[in-house]
């Protein structure tokens, strides 16, 4: 009896923890986002990305997120030591999509600043859905 009482108790933690993760999986502000696609990526954890990100900025990632068996590999390799800074957020149409400014800091010297568009879903939590140029 204790041992299947165990046994329940595990499924039981599991599907918590699960549930969790997938809450997690889009940012709950529009900085946990931008963290969450950044460590992702550093990660190769491709089916966290599609995730936390939406719109055109999937779009132009489709293929390479759900047909290239290679590309977590390649994120892993290309995120190697970079370093997050996220700098200004800038909210728009009371509250629901902001402007995060995300620098990647590269080993090697070099910096990747982007500017995301976030927005907010109908449950509260933020994805990235474009880039402003």
């Amino acid at each position: 009896m204790q041992r299947r009482y165990a046994v329940v108790s595990l499924i039981v933690v599991g599907l918590s923890l699960y549930g969790h993760s997938m809450a997690m999986a889009a940012g709950a502000t529009p900085r946990d986002a931008v963290k969450l696609y950044f460590e992702a990526s550093q990660a190769g954890d491709v089916e966290t990305i599609k995730q936390v990100i939406g719109g055109s900025f999937y779009n132009r990632r489709r293929v390479l997120l759900e047909e290239n068996a290679d590309y977590s590999m390649f994120l892993r390799e290309y995120y190697q030591g970079a370093q997050l800074q996220i700098g200004n957020v800038a909210m728009k149409e009371n509250g629901t999509v902001g402007v995060v400014v995300m620098r990647i800091w590269f080993p090697a010297g070099t910096v990747d600043t982007q500017k995301l568009l976030v927005k907010m879903d109908a449950e509260g939590m933020w994805t990235i859905v474009d880039e402003v140029r």
